[in-house]
């Protein structure tokens, strides 16, 4: 990783830009939060001592969710400027405490507590687990955040599906190893998340909100929208299988963590083989899944067990998709990272409970629509998100940062090359100004871009918006946003308000230097 300070309009401001190479450490560290995380909530290990499993497992993941959202909301509320929720080691520590302990609390109630006690103690440990996860999750999202677009979606793709691989293989263990596993994933992860913001000196906090139009606030909204929208059509899906699934066995874990291992899979292969679309492709699997998904529904007479499980496959990967726009518009804007992976997540965990309590009291008069309704309402909820709310062309535009106006030079003095007092005295002239042109020119000699990256540049400082830009060059809105990413990562700006900072800056060296001949 490599440090680039930049002197911009008199102040010093130092970036980060991204390392090429993926970490083992963050890798292994977010796999094994997430690995407890789908053993918890998406799996019969720790419910094995229940009577009651099905009402057992819905209760305590409808808590825990509520908590999670809950928490996550706090934090984003909460968190200010300078502030860094993994740098913070009792409050880490104290997430990966509860994590266990919640499930310790699980497996006490299942071996010896019975009757409203033991819904007492499952929401009890629904709450602990849902606080202590938000905390460590936020912690390694903060953490990811650091290594850039790119690397931070090939990680999240590799650890997430590890975890869920590894899932998949406990589930065939016996059941007490099990649980001793799970119970020490939030301990290692919490260690391991100690060990990587070592290495990175901490996660970087400085600065303050970049300024936002009524574009950006609207392009925020929609955003937020379209997270919960697909979070409510996600929870619903989840829900409505358990609703017409009254057997949970092992076969029900077994396909969900099968479907969301082949689909981090084929993220993993998208962020490597399509670097300059990986974002726009992501997004459209995503899509693709959950479309399949829902379609599915159609052939499941008895149950929605596989329909469930491909909507899941989807689910997890627009959650990767919705952290990496929160990294995006937390580096676009200066917006403190647990502040905007808080409110993205927040809201999609949100959007996921409305799902699941929208089954829970309507299950009976939704089941009466018949399935191909429901299947038909569900497919253009899902195309309106798509078309209308969280759009491809949003998720460039987060990335861009705030559409500024054009940076146009001054005024051109008059065509003498001095100017006359009123007292007929002569003063120096003013130096020539600079145009946008030079200003390019300057950039790619000092920093090594390439043509198409001119190009692009030319058209920023010009104001132009991402559709302008596609249409100017005949290129995709995937490959313009590349193009700007590798500008940042050449130039050392963390966003578009500091490049514009440092042409500003650039602008004014070549007026003194002309000034001076």
């Amino acid at each position: 990783m490599a440090d680039t300070v930049l002197k911009c309009n008199g102040r010093t401001h130092e970036s980060r830009t991204a390392g090429s190479d993926l970490s083992l450490k963050r890798i292994a560290g977010l796999a094994l939060d997430r690995l407890w995380m789908y053993l918890t909530f998406y799996s019969i290990i720790p419910f094995a001592g229940y009577s009651d499993m099905r009402y057992s497992m819905y209760l305590f993941l409808s808590v825990s969710l509520c908590a999670l959202a809950a928490t996550m909301a706090i934090v984003a509320l909460g968190v200010r400027h300078g502030e860094a929720l993994g740098s913070n080691k009792p409050l880490v520590a104290g997430g990966a405490l509860l994590m266990s302990g919640g499930l310790v609390l699980v497996l006490a109630t299942g071996a010896f507590i019975r009757g409203d006690s033991a819904i007492v103690a499952v929401c009890a440990a629904g709450i602990a687990t849902g606080i202590g996860s938000a905390v460590l999750l936020l912690s390694w999202l903060e953490v990811l955040s650091t290594a850039g677009f790119s690397c931070m979606l090939s990680e999240m793709a590799l650890g997430c599906g590890a975890a869920l691989l590894g899932s998949l293989i406990l589930l065939f263990f016996p059941t007490a190893l099990a649980n001793a596993i799970i119970l020490i994933c939030p301990f290692a992860s919490a260690f391991l998340l100690q060990h990587c913001l070592r290495e990175i000196d901490g996660i970087p906090t400085d600065g303050a909100d970049a300024p936002r139009s009524g574009k950006t606030t609207v392009l925020f909204i929609k955003g937020l929208v379209g997270a919960f929208s697909f979070g409510a059509l996600a929870g619903f899906y989840d829900a409505f299988a358990g609703f017409r699934t009254f057997d949970v066995d092992i076969g029900y874990g077994v396909f969900l963590l099968a479907a969301g291992t082949v689909a981090m899979l084929a993220i993993a292969l998208i962020s490597v083989f399509c670097k300059e679309d990986s974002l726009s492709h992501a997004y459209r699997l995503a899509m693709l899944v959950i479309c399949f998904g829902c379609l599915l529904t159609l052939f499941m007479a008895d149950s929605n067990t596989h329909s469930g499980g491909v909507v899941f496959a989807g689910y997890e990967t627009f959650n990767i998709l919705v952290a990496i726009c929160a990294q995006q518009a937390s580096q676009s804007f200066n917006i403190p990272p647990a502040r905007t992976f808080g409110v993205a997540l927040a809201t999609l965990y949100f959007g996921e409970m409305a799902g699941v309590f929208s089954i829970y009291l309507y299950g009976d008069t939704i089941l009466k629509l018949g399935l191909a309704t429901i299947t038909v309402i569900a497919m253009m909820w899902l195309l309106f998100s798509h078309l209308y709310l969280f759009t491809e062309i949003d998720l460039i535009n987060l990335e861009l940062g705030e559409q500024a106006a054009p940076i146009r030079p001054s005024e051109a003095p008059n065509s003498e090359s001095e100017d006359t007092t009123s007292e007929g005295a002569r003063t120096p002239a003013s130096p020539t100004p600079v145009g946008n042109e030079q200003v390019c020119q300057e950039i790619v000699e000092r920093y090594g871009l390439s043509n198409r990256e001119t190009d692009v540049l030319e058209l920023l400082l010009q104001g132009r918006t991402i559709a302008r830009i596609q249409e100017a060059l005949f290129i995709s809105a995937g490959t313009v946003s590349t193009h700007v990413r590798h500008i940042y990562q050449k130039t050392g700006s963390a966003n578009k308000q500091d490049l514009l900072d440092m042409v500003e800056q650039i602008r004014v060296e070549i007026e003194q230097e002309s000034a001076g001949k």
